[in-house]
């Protein structure tokens, strides 16, 4: 139970979520927790446009493939479970699959084309939206576009991990050529 003082109405992210003074942190309507300040941020301008949880959740996970691709991949699967109000409960169920053609266990590539599998979170969250959401799915995607775009601050235990990468990219000429600027 949370304090008297405390509303639950606000936005939280990674480590962070667990040392904040949540009195300080913006309102908007619910809690958005996620494991990027700029994600969290979005999930709770969906809220404040009048989006609802499912909405929220939504453009957060979405935008969690742009701030946090590591841990939240386009390629990746999705699994959601929503209960409503009433007590309804709604699951959705986003695996990703294998192509039929993958061999024997230890005969799949580690990386390169051959190594994705068939993505399950884009049709798990557009799934989720159109059963209970509430805005206009271009008015989640927008402004995750828009984050894309027009960049963030990166984390600083995140950009360790990107800068790790940098020489593993450099390595692959198309992933060089989309990742990393012309001077590496």
């Amino acid at each position: 139970m949370l304090p008297r003082r405390v509303q639950p109405t606000r936005i939280c992210h990674g480590r962070e979520a667990a040392l904040a003074n949540l009195d300080a942190m913006p309102r908007a309507g619910g809690v958005v927790a996620t494991s990027a300040a700029p994600a969290s941020r979005l999930g709770a301008r969906v809220l404040e446009a009048g989006g609802n949880a499912v909405d929220a959740a939504v453009g957060a996970a979405l935008a969690l493939t742009v701030a946090d691709p590591a841990n939240v991949s386009l390629l990746g699967r999705c699994h959601a479970l929503v209960v409503g109000p009433g007590g309804g409960a709604l699951a959705v169920d986003g695996a990703t699959e294998a192509p039929r053609q993958v061999g024997p266990l230890g005969s799949v590539p580690m990386s390169g084309h051959a190594a994705a599998p068939l993505p399950g979170i884009i049709a798990a969250l557009h799934t989720l939206w159109r059963l209970r959401g509430r805005l206009a799915w271009k008015d989640i995607v927008r402004p995750v576009a828009e984050l894309a775009a027009d960049g963030f601050e990166v984390a600083a235990n995140q950009a360790r991990t990107w800068n790790d990468s940098v020489a593993k990219l450099g390595r692959d000429p198309v992933a060089a050529r989309l990742y990393l600027k012309p001077d590496g």
